[in-house]
C-alpha cells in the first residue's frame, strides 16, 4: 500500500490503518486496542490485522459509498476524496468488485 499510514516504519499509533483517520488514541499499542474507527468503522485488531485485510476493507468502504460509521461525529465539510489525498491513500477502479 504505497504510502500507508499504518504500514510504515513509523506508523501514527493514533491513525486508523484502514482508512488512516486520528483515532484520538492508539488503536495500536503492543496489542490492538479493538477501538473502533468513527470514520470508516473498521475495529483495531479485527478489521485490520495485516495490511491485505486493511486494504479490502478500505475499498469494501469506498465501494460503498464511504459513509461515516459514526454520522454524527463527520466534520462539516468532509469530503472522501480530500481525506484519503490527505492521508496519502489512493484506490485505483481495477481493485473494486465488479457488479
Amino acid at each position: 500500500m504505497a504510502g500507508a499510514y499504518g504500514w510504515t516504519t513509523a506508523p501514527d499509533a493514533d491513525a486508523c490503518r484502514v482508512c488512516g483517520w486520528d483515532l484520538g488514541e492508539p488503536g495500536w499499542t503492543q496489542e490492538p486496542q479493538y477501538v473502533i474507527c468513527p470514520c470508516c468503522g473498521a475495529e483495531a485488531g479485527v478489521d485490520d490485522l495485516d495490511e491485505r485485510m486493511a486494504r479490502a476493507y478500505l475499498i469494501r468502504w469506498i465501494a460503498g459509498g464511504g459513509r461515516w460509521f459514526a454520522a454524527a461525529e463527520r466534520p462539516a465539510r468532509w469530503s472522501l476524496t480530500s481525506h484519503l489525498s490527505r492521508v496519502g491513500l489512493s484506490v485505483s477502479r481495477a481493485e473494486f468488485p465488479r457488479s
